[in-house]
């Protein structure tokens, strides 16, 4: 654990970018949290709760909508590589290990990898 800590440290020494977190009119927000629904016979399975300092509320859009919380809080990473500052950088990795095969039993049902994202910059960093 203090070796990932000590890396983001040495990472962020440097770098200049803005990484923060956005809402669903692309608003800057210190925190929020995302809770997707299931999919049900009146739910599609994309509908999310979000909850910021703000309090809680239904999503306005769907999670996978180009426009939407997630979309705008992770555009950051998605830019050309010639706008990013030299200095930006982002760490993502699974929790399933190579070749693992999913169990019916646990989060990974889907036989998806579990992906967290790390963003930093000097001034901030998200973490999905």
């Amino acid at each position: 654990m203090w070796k990932l800590l000590l890396t983001f440290s040495l990472l962020c020494w440097t770098s200049e970018g803005s990484v923060t977190c956005r809402n669903e009119n692309n608003g800057e927000v210190d925190w929020y949290i995302l809770y997707k629904t299931p999919k049900t016979n009146t739910l599609q399975g994309v509908e999310y709760l979000y909850i910021d300092s703000q309090g809680m509320r239904r999503g306005t859009k769907a999670i996978n909508d180009p426009q939407g919380v997630l979309a705008n809080t992770l555009k950051t990473l998605f830019q050309p590589d010639g706008s990013m500052p030299p200095s930006f950088g982002f760490i993502s990795y699974g929790d399933q290990l190579p070749r693992d095969v999913a169990s019916q039993n646990f989060g990974h049902s889907k036989g998806k990898n579990n992906i967290s994202i790390s963003c930093y910059s000097c001034v901030s960093i998200f973490w999905m």
